[in-house]
C-alpha cells in the first residue's frame, strides 16, 4: 500500500474543526464524569503531602487533574490519576454512609456534616 501514495482525506480547516469539537466533546464528558465530585465537594481543592523521602507532592483536585490529563507533558500519570479516582471514590462513600476512618472525618468536615447525617 505505500506504493500507492497519499490520499488527503481532511484539510487542515477540517482537522482543526474536528479537533475543537473534540475538545468540546472531551469536556462535556468530564463534566458529566466529575458531577458527583463537584456536587459533593469532593476533590474541591489540590492538596499536598510529604512523601517517605521527604519529598512533596500534589493531591490533584477535579481541576487540576483534569489540567494534567489535557497536558500531561510526557510525564507518567497513571498514580495521580489513580490516587485522584480512589480517594474520590472514597470520600463519595464516606459521605453517603457511617464508615468509620479518618479520611471520612476529613471530608465530612470539609462539608459541614458530622457521622451518620
Amino acid at each position: 500500500p505505500w506504493t500507492q501514495g497519499d490520499k488527503i482525506i481532511a484539510s487542515e480547516s477540517q482537522l482543526s474543526e474536528n479537533l475543537w469539537n473534540y475538545y468540546l466533546a472531551f469536556e462535556a464528558e468530564w463534566d458529566k464524569l466529575t458531577k458527583a465530585f463537584v456536587d459533593c465537594q469532593v476533590k474541591a481543592q489540590d492538596e499536598s503531602m510529604t512523601t517517605p523521602n521527604e519529598g512533596s507532592k500534589t493531591i490533584y483536585s477535579v481541576d487540576s487533574i483534569y489540567e494534567l490529563i489535557k497536558d500531561a507533558g510526557y510525564q507518567d500519570t497513571h498514580h495521580p490519576i489513580l490516587q485522584f479516582l480512589e480517594e474520590g471514590a472514597i470520600d463519595l462513600v464516606c459521605l453517603m454512609t457511617d464508615l468509620t476512618m479518618d479520611r471520612c472525618d476529613v471530608i465530612r468536615a470539609t462539608v459541614g456534616i458530622s457521622q451518620g447525617e
